[in-house]
């Protein structure tokens, strides 16, 4: 049975195929590396005001996901988990960097795991549905014949 829906096949299909065609895995990794630097200069900003509090350590996190989003036009797991490590070695780093106090050390996992959710792109509803019927195996399937 497939999902109800005011799109075609065709329609999925090609949402998909566009969604498969436009997400660069290296791109998604390069941009990661690239967003250190607005990240860096944020949390520069944040560190030189003297106090902070502990939501503006995350930031730099969510800039590394959006600029690797916005780069690599990723939607996958396998795609975006290399960004959301990567954030994590960068939240440590900067830890030890700036001796701050270990307690900070319990912000990786959140850290990682908002850098994963900024480095998804948002789908539109089509995409959306496509990625369903294609994880359920409706998208490419043969009409059966009688």
């Amino acid at each position: 049975m497939r999902p109800q829906s005011r799109y075609s096949q065709l329609d999925m299909q090609e949402a998909y195929l566009k969604l498969r065609q436009q997400e660069q895995p290296w791109l998604t990794w390069l941009g990661a590396l690239s967003g250190t630097i607005p990240a860096t200069v944020a949390l520069l900003l944040i560190i030189s005001m003297g106090g902070f509090f502990l939501w503006m350590l995350m930031i730099p996190s969510a800039l590394i996901g959006a600029v690797a989003a916005y780069v690599g036009r990723s939607w996958q797991v396998r795609t975006r988990l290399p960004v959301a490590i990567y954030a994590a070695l960068y939240h440590i780093g900067v830890m030890l960097f700036f001796s701050l106090p270990p307690l900070l050390y319990l912000l990786t996992p959140i850290c990682a795991g908002l850098a994963f959710s900024c480095a998804k792109i948002k789908l539109s509803h089509v995409e959306r549905l496509a990625l369903v019927s294609q994880s359920a195996g409706l998208l490419f399937a043969k009409p059966m014949q009688h």
